[in-house]
């Protein structure tokens, strides 16, 4: 399956850069291991960026050099494209299919043996220790819904992704299924629905809390966020 949903070519390109935080490198490295296009914008990112220190060490640039490599990006011909990388493709472990990126944080546990915490009926998480970032970002964490199970509408007070791993979810008409990323900030307001059948699991990273209406902020503030 594909994924049909994807971070921006800006933060894949600052992923190869090192330009992101750990929580967000960690979410766009476990999405590159799920998608070859990923894969692929990642690679040629990184070999364009060493062809341009090799260049600036061997000696100074044309005016056009700049956006000559740039323009490669959207080569789908070039042959740097199969270059491998360093976020290697799915794996599968114990009883469910963790791509490498994500699995190192995870202690060699997988499904039913992690420490999930009951936040909510049919929703549990278990958080993953990393230090976040001067931007704030907190987490990641993983979600595990059950089916059918609708979170609460919900805005934002920053910027919020998630990545699914296993099963899906429909959110203002759009699907989302394994692979697939959702980027929201606060100008979206949103409900995600599970798909029937079997659980959803997805992989959040959020440098904001939740923000929600009338009661549900004394009910679901601790859950999700500060």
């Amino acid at each position: 399956m594909t994924a049909r949903h994807h971070p921006t070519e800006d933060l894949l390109v600052a992923y190869a850069a090192g330009g992101l935080d750990e929580p967000r490198s960690l979410l766009v490295a476990t999405h590159s291991a799920l998608c070859p296009r990923c894969r692929s914008v990642v690679s040629k990112a990184e070999a364009i960026g060493g062809a341009l220190l090799d260049a600036a060490d061997a000696a100074p640039m044309n005016a056009g050099a700049l956006q000559s490599v740039l323009a490669r990006l959207d080569d789908d011909r070039d042959a740097i494209g199969d270059r491998p990388i360093r976020v290697s493709a799915e794996s599968e472990i114990a009883s469910g299919r963790i791509p490498q990126p994500l699995r190192g944080y995870l202690e060699g546990r997988a499904g039913d043996s992690l420490s999930w915490r009951r936040v909510a009926p049919g929703i549990r998480r278990h958080d993953l220790s990393m230090k976040g970032s001067a931007r704030g970002y907190e987490g990641p964490y993983l979600l595990r819904l059950e089916p059918e199970a609708v979170v609460p509408r919900h805005g934002h007070h920053g910027e919020e992704m998630t990545l699914v791993l296993e099963g899906g979810f429909t959110d203002n008409g759009a699907h989302f299924k394994r692979g697939d990323v959702q980027q929201a900030d606060g100008s979206i307001e949103h409900q995600p629905i599970v798909d029937p059948g079997k659980p959803c699991v997805t992989l959040v990273v959020t440098d904001g809390p939740l923000r929600f209406t009338g009661l549900l902020p004394r009910l679901f503030r601790p859950i999700f966020g500060r």
